[in-house]
């Protein structure tokens, strides 16, 4: 099962554009959240400092599952 969006669309690290395990993403708000500036987390976690203020400041990875879907299965 893959969580979707509204539009049906496959959220987080299951969607094949994701870059970024669902952990790596949630490693990244933890350590935001306890204080660690955008640069010392790009620097631990191996990510552009874009991509850990993306995530910080919600415009990448902040929708949350509106339904699930069975996963096809590859050939």
């Amino acid at each position: 099962m893959v969580p979707v969006n509204e539009r049906g669309s496959v959220l987080g690290q299951f969607n094949a554009n994701a870059k970024w395990t669902d952990a790596e993403v949630r490693a990244v708000l933890a350590l935001a959240a306890y204080g660690m500036p955008a640069r010392a987390i790009a620097r631990k976690m191996e990510m552009p400092k874009s991509t850990v203020w993306a995530i910080v400041t919600g415009r990448m990875r902040d929708q949350i599952p509106h339904d699930w879907k069975r996963r096809k299965r590859r050939g």
